[in-house]
Order: C-alpha cells, then structure tokens, then sequence
C-alpha cells in the first residue's frame, strides 16, 4: 500500500466570513495554507513526531530580531526580520504539507532551529504548535500584560514571534493551536477569567476552568489571539471550547444561574465565546477543534467539545464565526464494535459514517479532518489514512 495520500486542489475549504478584496485574498492564501495539511510521508513523520533534539552545541541558535542569540547573548552577522502585518500574508506551495511539532522542540531556539531544518529537508512547509496547553500554560514568552503581572502563566524559553519568524525564515507557514476554556492556571491567577465553585468534577483534586461567560475570560482569549496573530500566526486552532463537565448536579443548580445549569440553553454561552473572540480578531482564521467521539448522534445530546455545535442547529438560529471544523479522529473511533453479526465494518466505511454523523450538525462550515494515530499500528495508520482519501477528503492533518 502507498504510504503517501494524493493531494487534490479541487475545491474550496473554507466558507469566508470576510469581505472586500483584501479578505478574498487572505481566504485564499488560507485554503492554501490548510489544505496543504495532508501527511504525505509516515516514515518521515515518525522522525519529527519522535524528535529528539541534538546538543545545543551543535548547532546554530536561532537569532532574535536584535541580532543577539536567544540562548547565549553572543552577537551574530544574522538576523529574522519580524513578522509584518501588511497584506496579504505569505503563500507557501499548494502542494505542501504540515506536521505536528512535538513539545520539546519550543524547549531552546536552538532545538526549535535543528526541529525546523528537519521539517524542511523532510518536504513539508506548515507546522501546528501548540501555544497554549490544557493546563493553561503559554508556551512562550507573552508580552500581555495582565500575563506578566503574574507569575506561572507564561512558561516558554522563546517569543511568540520568536517562533513564527523562524519557520517563516525557512518559507514554513506556523498555525498556532490554543485550548481556550480548559485553563488551570489562568483561571487561578487573572481577575474575571473564572471563581471559587467553577470546577472540573474531580473529587478531591478539582481544577477550576475559565469560564466562557465572564467578560474576563473573552479578553484573555481575544488578547492571546491577538497576540499570536501579530507574532505572524494568522491562522489558530481553537482546542477545548467546553464546560468543565458534561452535566451539572447537586450543589450547582443552587448556586449558578439557570442559564448556566440548564443543558437545553446553556450550549449558546459556547458559541457567545467564540463569536465575541471572532469579533475583536476579524483578521484572524480560527479553526474550531472538535473530536468525533462527543458525537452521540442523539437529539441534543452532543457533548464536551461538540456541544459549541449546538449553535449551528437550525432551530436555534445560531452561528460560529470560524473558519471551520477540524474533526479529531482517534483510535477509539476506529474499534471494531462487538455485535453478534459476521460483517465488520471497514475503515472506509467508519470514516464515512463519522463524517455524515456530524454533518447533520455543523451547517454549512467545512468539515477538515484531523487523524490523530496515537496507538495505531503501522498498518492500520496507513489503511485509516487510504480510507479518508476514498471518501473524497481532499485535505486532512495528521497527529502523532
């Protein structure tokens, strides 16, 4: 079997929010730039997935716009010019491809510089980084204020701007991914973000989450998007838009309102989120991260991250002000069910299943999915990732 999966430019992937000249051509450049998140090569994957940088030593840092080195200090002949917000952004090849950067390479410039020369000699030209994780960390260094007041929030070695100039250097196009609502931290440590009481349902160990009705919590979410979007991110994944659990109980219907508590209302706080962010960043491609396992398929039931979906259903005349789905596929998705018949349905039809399942829920946004293959033997990897190709999925990315 191939190891690769033939990209076609058919079609549009995006519906544009947008107008005016100006925003046709970034909506196009954004087509470019995602649809180019198709893994073409798993052997080369597993080296970036895997990556284990080399000594410091070894190779060169990367250089901040001063010119000075971001580990050591030592002047240098080379400099990243900074990002620029002028129109219109930087296109990359229609035919590239994207990989998932692994943790570690944000651990020094140096790293992040070998990682990205992997990348490069690897034959891809985008890179997904995870700039915010589920615990609430910044994985760099924020210049937001109410984010340097304090400390714990920002815990990165390099810039934000650090980090997109350096694939940009290279002719890599950088996509930021951020969870938005499952914070730890930030919800701990800035006003307005959340309160006592607004907690994951841990017993004992409880971890409070922002709260996407505070007003705080819209203008953290916003100043972060900003942020990266001005550091040279311009398109950003949207990851763990969802309530701290699937359903209130007990003690909560007696201290929350019942907006909040009630399940049959409460999912337009989601969609309020989202479109307020949307609204302070119109420049910016947010990407709405959901994962085909919080589809139930029962009426009203959709949960955890589908339930921001809610907003779409025709009967409750809602929108999202994003730029589309992107539908995390995981091992689970792909177990065979026990019944008592003697069919079993192939990956192909699993696929097609799982994509018709939440069409019935996401209007007219386009559906982009995401394959995250951790856990999955090489074989079947490479059959799951053929079945998305037969089903006419003209783009997908690749995790793991």
């Amino acid at each position: 079997m191939a190891k690769g999966l033939k990209i076609r430019r058919s079609k549009n992937l995006y519906k544009r929010r947008k107008s005016g000249l100006r925003k046709i051509a970034e909506t196009g450049i954004l087509v470019v730039a995602v649809a180019g998140l198709v893994f073409v090569g798993y052997n080369v994957a597993d080296v970036l997935l895997n990556y284990e940088p080399p000594p410091d030593d070894e190779i060169p840092a990367i250089v901040e716009e001063t010119g000075v080195s971001a580990t050591d200090g030592v002047e240098t002949a080379v400099s990243i010019p900074p990002a620029s917000n002028d129109e219109p952004r930087i296109s990359f090849i229609s035919d590239g491809d994207a990989v998932y950067a692994p943790l570690n390479v944000l651990a020094s410039s140096t790293a992040l510089s070998s990682y990205l020369e992997t990348v490069k000699s690897g034959g891809f030209n985008s890179i997904v980084v995870e700039m915010k994780d589920d615990e609430g960390r910044l994985l760099y260094q924020s210049k937001i204020k109410k984010v340097t007041a304090v400390e714990g929030v920002s815990t990165g070695t390099l810039t934000a701007e650090q980090i997109a100039n350096a694939a940009l250097a290279v002719g890599i196009k950088p996509i930021a991914r951020i969870n938005t609502l499952k914070d730890h931290i930030a919800s701990e440590k800035i006003d307005d973000v959340s309160y006592f009481g607004w907690l994951d349902n841990v017993p004992g160990v409880g971890k409070r989450w922002a709260n996407p009705f505070l007003d705080g919590t819209v203008d953290y979410i916003s100043d972060v998007t900003a942020e990266l979007y001005k550091a040279g991110f311009s398109d950003i994944i949207f990851a763990n838009t969802i309530y701290p659990m699937q359903h209130f109980r007990g003690l909560d219907f007696e201290v929350l309102p019942d907006y909040i508590t009630d399940s049959s209302v409460r999912f337009s706080g989601l969609g309020e989120f989202v479109n307020k962010v949307a609204d302070k960043n119109p420049d910016v491609n947010i990407l709405l991260e959901v994962s085909l396992g919080c589809f139930s398929g029962d009426d009203g039931e959709l949960g955890r991250t589908a339930e921001v979906l809610r907003n779409l259903d025709s009967r409750n005349s809602g929108s999202l002000n994003v730029e589309a789905i992107i539908l995390t596929f995981t091992r689970d998705d792909f177990e065979v069910p026990v019944t008592n018949s003697r069919t079993v349905p192939s990956f192909d039809k699993m696929v097609k299943d799982g994509i018709s399942k939440v069409k019935s829920y996401s209007g007219d946004l386009e559906i982009i999915p995401l394959f995250d293959r951790d856990g999955l033997p090489d074989n079947e990897r490479d059959e799951i990732a053929e079945a998305f190709n037969k089903n006419g999925l003209d783009a997908i990315i690749i995790r793991n």
